[in-house]
């Protein structure tokens, strides 16, 4: 099954379908490729994690305690309070990372969110989110306001089985089921008739099918999420990082306008 990406894409959210399946680390990779591809592109990455984000971790970036004080007072959040949560490791780059302690899952809403992707929006050509593993109140808000959504997965039967379950969602609630695409993340280098036989019966049995399928990086992608450096600085032949750069330039492609700056998203 052949899919594309949508055109005029704003905001790229990152959906884990199981635990380990490696989003964050998608996320902020392709948040790094995205912005370091044009010069005249920037990124803003939101991690919306409330409880255990890592984005901060895996750029090597402190705890930001103003963004604890924005979650308190989001009912209030401008432009100039979402600046000051903004940390850039790099040129083109902005992260409104996790809060650096523990809040309620529910701790926001469908318009708190959507408050946050306009800031963002105003901010930067393009939104990368790093969503949850689970779907909450405002998950619904999230897939709305998404251009697109890639769905990190693994060649196993939970992840089989957890897609099955989001496909039953989102025909029980009505939702955008065509933002949809599949990350099957961690594919062997060396792939055996077996696996690919697996790979065959696993885009068969799963509505959104294989939107791409990125290679296994090793432990080098590990090393450089523990040392809080991005992928293509710590080892920029690895195939992993190659394959998000390739994805990274084919969303540039399709990548939409920048919005007006907004003083108040309301």
């Amino acid at each position: 099954m052949t899919r594309e990406l949508p055109g005029d894409l704003k905001a790229i959210m990152v959906l884990p379908v199981c635990g380990g399946a490696g989003t964050t680390t998608i996320a902020v990779n392709l948040a790094v490729e995205l912005a370091q591809a044009r010069q005249d592109h920037s990124v803003c990455l939101i991690d919306l994690n409330l409880q255990y984000g890592n984005v901060a971790t895996y750029l090597g970036l402190a705890t930001n305690a103003r963004i604890v004080d924005a979650y308190r007072g989001i009912d209030t959040l401008d432009s100039d309070a979402f600046d000051m949560c903004l940390r850039s490791p790099m040129p083109n780059l902005h992260v409104f990372s996790d809060p650096g302690e523990i809040l309620p899952v529910d701790g926001i809403g469908p318009r708190h969110l959507q408050r946050i992707i306009r800031l963002a929006r105003s901010k930067a050509d393009l939104v990368v989110v790093d969503l949850p593993h689970q779907v909450l109140d405002w998950s619904g808000a999230a897939f709305d306001l998404a251009s697109v959504i890639l769905t990190p997965a693994l060649l196993d039967v939970r992840s089989a089985q957890n897609l099955a379950k989001l496909q039953e969602l989102i025909r029980s609630e009505g939702l955008p089921a065509s933002k949809f695409h599949c990350l099957l993340n961690r594919a062997p280098l060396r792939r055996s008739k077996l696996w690919e036989d697996a790979r065959t019966r696993f885009e068969k049995d799963n509505e959104f099918g294989v939107f791409k399928t990125l290679p296994e990086g090793g432990e080098p992608v590990s090393m450089a999420c523990n040392a809080g450096v991005p992928l293509g600085t710590h080892a920029p032949g690895n195939p992993f990082r190659l394959a998000l750069s390739e994805l990274a330039a084919e969303i540039l492609t399709r990548a939409g306008p920048r919005e007006l700056p907004a003083t108040e998203a309301g």
